[in-house]
């Protein structure tokens, strides 16, 4: 591109525009991920997390006194309820489409990991969120990064 006009680097949009109505977050899942990148980030980010869900409830514990997070829900069912609510699924990917499969229609879902651990699974998670015209989204976060594609550690952790 020896043609294109130079852009100063300043000039560049660093960040996305905040939400002016943003939505409160349930989290299903509370393992070392939740703990150590998506409270974290919640937190700084001023963004109101209104519970969170784990089959280990004193994990779920540990992570809502540690993070100041008012409810831990009992059930799956129950925290998906929460009126209005972006669910974070950050769970094994084995586990993804059961939870997908319970989640009520509409829904906006943040979906953490690969989708799926094979072609088969992914599609089968594809077509649960058509289905039930969940509004999701899947963090690939440093999937495709060079030095993870590149490191067998990065690739079996990253799923």
């Amino acid at each position: 591109m020896a043609n294109a006009p130079e852009v100063p680097l300043t000039t560049l949009r660093q960040a996305w525009p905040r939400a002016s109505a943003p939505r409160p977050v349930v989290v299903i899942g509370a393992g070392s991920i939740v703990r150590d990148a998506h409270l974290p980030v919640y937190q700084g980010l001023g963004l109101e997390v209104a519970g969170i869900y784990d089959l280990d409830a004193t994990a779920a514990h540990a992570r809502a006194a540690a993070f100041r997070i008012p409810r831990v829900f009992a059930s799956l069912a129950e925290a998906v309820k929460t009126p209005d609510a972006i669910l974070d699924v950050a769970i094994p990917p084995a586990a993804i489409a059961a939870v997908l499969e319970q989640i009520p229609a509409g829904t906006y879902v943040l979906i953490q990991k690969p989708m799926g651990r094979d072609l088969v699974e992914a599609q089968r998670i594809l077509a649960i969120c058509r289905d039930r015209m969940l509004r999701a989204a899947f963090n690939f976060q440093l999937r495709f990064a060079p030095t993870c594609s590149r490191s067998r550690t990065c690739s079996k952790a990253d799923g």
